[in-house]
């Protein structure tokens, strides 16, 4: 046998003798517990060292094993699934007698909800209790209003509602004036603020600022709009006059045109001598291009107001889509102060609540344990020191006063 040989063989007693040491180990997976997919399992057989991997159960619930491929794992406990898999590899007859270990590398997580600061789904450890799990998730809920006494929560937390409605009252009130502009309405409706629970002197200034910027906004619009339609206006008019002044210098060419007829006509019976002809001619030329030159100056014009008509449309067309957004983003602002206003006022009534229970001296919190068994899920009452296993769902409720336990 080679000195490589030798030292492999090493070292797969050495990691077989580990995982012996570790199988005998108080482990937090009971008999009861069963596998599933998310599980991590290190897989070793003695004498071959190449053999030794780890795994995670996919969704599927199946590990990948040499010699075997895609194994089923869920399910099973971890003494069925190691007697199948020494099972399996017998009578595949890829390993004889085989030495097999099989050792849970990391859990799946445990799950805890209620009044903690942080619920949802935590990462396993072994040993884990109900202690731990609470600290995992933040401690309690009441530990995040940084007092543990709720008769000291509730000025702050009333600051705080009585804030988050004035937010509330002033988008409203933005909302209100925004849709009123967008409908062409100088006047809005701010009557259904008067519901809010804050001081009916705050609601009049909000309504008094959102008036005069409804206004003020309104009259900027109409100094835009009468400036482009006089804009407009003016080159209509201009269109007008050089129109007339098209008309009669095609008239005027007109004439020319007649009169060196005649004057050619004369010429040729000799009455008009030629050089006469020749003035006229030329005239006309001179008028013609006084008409091309007018045509030009009236086809400028005409864009003018094409341009005028289009730049006084773009902005009716821009001043729609500004306030049309402008009134989605008002709407996302009146949806974010609602649930401030929502989360404050639950914050309330629990201290409310948590003041109730304070008077009536209720201690601690009530913690349900929901453990999944062969039987289906089973509801158990659980205490600071009661054990978890992963897949565990804990539900915590907080009571009046916090134990300095946690």
């Amino acid at each position: 046998m080679t000195l490589t040989a030798l030292r492999d063989m090493g070292r797969a007693t050495l990691a077989v003798t580990i995982f012996a040491i570790l199988s005998f180990l108080p482990s937090p997976a009971s008999a009861n517990y069963r596998l599933g997919a998310g599980v991590v399992l290190q897989i070793a057989v003695f004498g071959l060292s190449d053999f030794g991997r780890k795994v995670t159960i996919n969704i599927d619930g199946e590990v990948s094993v040499p010699f075997l491929g895609e194994v089923q794992a869920a399910g099973m406990s971890l003494s069925e699934f190691r007697t199948m898999l020494a099972r399996k590899l017998e009578e595949n007859g890829a390993v004889r007698d085989a030495q097999l270990t099989v050792e849970i590398v990391e859990h799946r997580p445990f799950y805890i909800g209620g009044d903690v600061a942080k619920p949802g789904a935590h990462p396993y450890r072994p040993g884990l209790t109900v202690r731990h799990a609470i600290f995992l998730a933040g401690g309690l809920d009441v530990m995040r209003y940084r007092s543990g006494n709720p008769l000291l929560l509730a000025p702050e937390i009333q600051s705080e509602h009585a804030a988050a409605w004035l937010e509330l009252v002033k988008a409203q009130a933005r909302l209100i004036g925004l849709r009123a502009e967008l409908n062409g309405s100088e006047t809005a409706d701010f009557s259904i603020l008067s519901n809010a629970p804050i001081g009916k002197s705050l609601i009049a200034s909000v309504i008094d600022l959102e008036e005069r910027n409804l206004k003020q906004r309104l009259e900027a619009h109409r100094k835009e709009i009468l400036f482009l339609e006089r804009a407009v206006a003016k080159a209509e008019e201009q269109v007008g006059s050089l129109e007339v002044d098209v008309a009669q210098q095609a008239a005027v060419v007109k004439q020319q045109e007649e009169a060196i007829a005649r004057v050619a006509g004369n010429a040729a019976r000799g009455i008009t001598a030629q050089t006469r002809v020749d003035e006229e001619t030329r005239a006309l030329a001179m008028l013609k291009a006084q008409h091309s030159d007018a045509q030009g100056r009236l086809a400028l014009a005409r864009k003018e107001v094409r341009d005028g008509q289009r730049s006084l449309e773009r902005a009716l067309e821009e001043r729609r889509i500004r306030l049309t957004e402008a009134v989605q983003d008002t709407l996302i602002e009146v949806d974010k102060y609602r649930a401030k206003v929502s989360g404050s006022g639950e914050k309330l009534m629990v201290t409310g609540q948590l003041k109730a229970r304070l008077r009536d001296g209720v201690n601690g919190p009530n913690i349900v344990l929901y453990r999944r068994t062969a039987d289906g899920i089973a509801e158990i009452p659980a205490t600071a020191d009661t054990d978890i296993q992963p897949d565990d769902v804990l539900e915590v409720t907080v009571k009046a006063d916090l134990l300095a336990a946690y």
